[in-house]
């Protein structure tokens, strides 16, 4: 009989241990068995987990299988794989109940429910490994010439039609938003950008050495609760604040892989406080016009000092501004604001106002390179000194710097 067995350890820092196979060869010969043995374990998704794991046959040939347990049970499958080349980096989490997987000969896309191949992709020559899912259910890999050593970026989309990149370099990682790295990390390269996955694990050994780096800039991607809330008196709808919101979702998760974590409610809240329900529109403690520093005193007074991010739609933030961050002024301008996590929006559909008012959140400041590209364009001085070359489409860029301190700043709202 053999058996084998793989363990998950749970947030309280115990182990769950769970039975992969078991075999009882009754005839077999004395010393020929089959043989099982465990592989890779990553999260699923959806509260479960996949196992990865070969059944090596009494004819000398193996089996790779996937054992996904779920919280309706456990379902075994075959990949048309030969085997595990790598165990700790052979499994990547896609969306919408997709997954990845790789002998280093091919990948291939599959279902995470049944196991159904959806592509799979080889390379002309050279093996071929995972370098993380994508938005959309594409991948990103990497094909080595065995010949050079060069290994050349491949992007495949949700067909598994594949297209290299330009360039190569040995030992190619992708770092962050456009930075590529090369030769062991000693080689910095811009290059298209990839777009993080709603994906819990979209990386080849997630929690490996990559994903315990401190700056946060790899591995598990800081997962932070977001507060909507509406201006009773403003007359917005839900469906145009919804989309307002996920388009800033949409823009963190696949520009930096930070995950807002919005359960779609829209909370009401009245322009007057409640202590005094008639005040005038005009009345400082009033927040259906945010548009001077008492005002935004109001807004801090009720909303600061939460953990999370939080979003506040109203009519109108003043003359000149779509949306404002509540902030702290460490010193006179150049000092750099403190901001907080709660951000005004005002009735003004501009696509790129909430990724930018979280931007702050994040504690990113106007004015980085190529500011009309750049996500936090804005003001280049004092207040008031707007660049007016700011470009409104949420279509923007960020660069690997502001990536890496946004991520860091996230961590302190989850």
């Amino acid at each position: 009989m053999t058996e084998g067995k793989t363990s998950h350890t749970i947030p309280s820092g115990s182990a769950i241990w769970k039975q992969i196979a078991q075999e009882i060869n009754l005839c077999a010969l004395p010393g020929v068995v089959n043989s099982l043995s465990p592989a890779e374990v990553i999260p699923d998704g959806s509260g479960g987990l996949l196992a990865s794991w070969t059944f090596g046959l009494l004819t000398g040939s193996q089996e790779t299988r996937i054992t996904r347990w779920s919280p309706s049970g456990a379902t075994e499958y075959t990949l048309p794989l030969n085997g595990w080349a790598n165990p700790a980096e052979s499994l990547v989490l896609g969306e919408n109940g997709t997954a990845f997987a790789t002998d280093q000969s091919q990948v291939l896309s599959f279902d995470l429910a049944t196991g159904a191949v959806r592509w799979s992709w080889q390379p002309a020559q050279g093996p071929v490994e995972m370098i993380m899912a994508t938005a959309g259910n594409g991948l990103v890999a990497k094909n080595r010439d065995e010949t050079t050593g060069l290994e050349t970026a491949v992007r495949l989309d949700s067909f598994g039609v594949p297209t290299y990149e330009s360039w190569s370099n040995p030992a190619v990682q992708h770092a962050v938003g456009d930075l590529w790295l090369g030769q062991g990390s000693l080689v910095g390269i811009s290059a298209s950008e990839v777009a993080w996955p709603d994906s819990i694990w979209p990386e080849p050994d997630n929690d490996g050495i990559r994903g315990a780096e401190p700056d946060g800039i790899r591995g598990a991607e800081p997962k932070v609760k977001l507060n909507v809330f509406k201006v009773a008196e403003a007359g917005l709808t839900d469906p145009v604040i919804t989309t307002r919101v996920n388009l800033g979702r949409d823009f963190w998760r696949k520009k930096a892989g930070i995950l807002l974590d919005w359960n779609g409610a829209i909370a009401v809240e009245p322009a007057c406080p409640s202590e005094r329900p008639q005040c005038s529109v005009d009345d400082d403690d009033n927040i259906l016009k945010v548009s001077n520093p008492a005002a935004l005193q109001e807004v801090r007074r009720r909303f600061s000092i939460r953990q999370g991010s939080y979003l506040i739609f109203t009519q109108s933030t003043g003359s000149g501004a779509s949306g404002v961050t509540l902030f702290d002024s460490i010193g006179p301008y150049p000092q750099p604001l403190r901001f907080y996590n709660v951000s005004v929006i005002d009735s003004q559909n501009l696509d790129v106002v909430v990724p930018h008012e979280i931007g702050h959140q994040f504690q990113l400041q106007h004015g980085p390179p190529q500011p009309a590209l750049n996500l936090m364009c804005g003001p280049s001085g004092a207040w008031g000194e707007y660049l007016l070359i700011c470009t409104p489409s949420a279509d923007k860029k960020l660069t690997p710097d502001q990536i890496q301190d946004a991520k860091a700043s996230a961590r302190a709202w989850q």
